[in-house]
């Protein structure tokens, strides 16, 4: 499995995240540790769909991202509601600059977080990491792409770094317009399972709405830990 930001992959997100409410959510609980006139940088930013939200209530957002597609994504909607928020395509291991909170969300190890990414803040990092068993068996259709909230804690403590953690759950799931979108999401957000495997997986999941935009969904509940790092 290989994810590319592209034209479908995005109007998934854009979707999910108004059915579900999940980037406003988010945004919401990221507020309760920034303040109104603090400078934001969203390392690994994506598409930046919780930036679009968080911006209403701070001063300015930096967007970094590998994705050149991700990153003409975010300056073209910034362009077009005339937004105090800038994108740029890079390492965010190596991206320069100073800002009161760093955004690290599902992407960085806690070591990234603590050496890389407090240096240039001046008040936080904010990291969020899954919150799932490190005994977890995970299987074709499960992607972990930073590390737990166990494992952390542990590298944390560890190297003495001072933080504070809430644990925490938001609805995550896609909504559908047919089943072939459905299967096709299965299959983009899969490892290596056979077309069988892959269909019977995706009609085992998903349920029906009884909405006539979206009369399918796949839920998903995104259980994380949100670590505040601090100098």
């Amino acid at each position: 499995m290989h994810f590319e930001w592209n034209e479908k992959t995005c109007a998934w997100m854009e979707n999910a995240s108004e059915y579900t409410g999940y980037n406003r959510l988010l945004s919401e609980l990221l507020l309760k540790y920034i303040g109104e006139d603090e400078t934001v940088c969203d390392m690994g930013c994506g598409l930046g769909l919780v930036d679009f939200e968080l911006i209403r209530s701070v001063k300015s957002i930096c967007c970094v991202d590998l994705s050149q597609w991700a990153v003409n994504y975010i300056n073209a909607r910034v362009k077009k509601e005339q937004l105090p928020i800038e994108a740029h395509c890079a390492d965010g291991g190596k991206f320069m600059g100073r800002w009161d909170t760093v955004l690290a969300l599902f992407h960085a190890t806690p070591a990234m977080a603590a050496l890389d990414y407090l240096p240039r803040a001046n008040k936080r990092v904010i990291l969020l990491t899954h919150d799932v068993p490190k005994t977890l068996k995970m299987n074709k259709f499960m992607i972990r792409k930073c590390s737990n909230v166990e494992d952390t804690c542990a590298w944390l403590d560890e190297h003495g770094v001072s933080y504070s953690l809430e644990r925490l759950a938001l609805d995550f799931g896609q909504p559908h317009r047919s089943f072939e979108e459905a299967l096709d999401y299965t299959r983009t957000f899969s490892g290596k399972a056979t077309d069988e495997e892959l269909l019977a997986h995706t009609k085992d999941i998903v349920v029906e709405t009884g909405r006539k935009d979206y009369p399918l969904f796949t839920p998903k509940t995104r259980h994380f830990g949100m670590f505040v790092i601090t100098p």
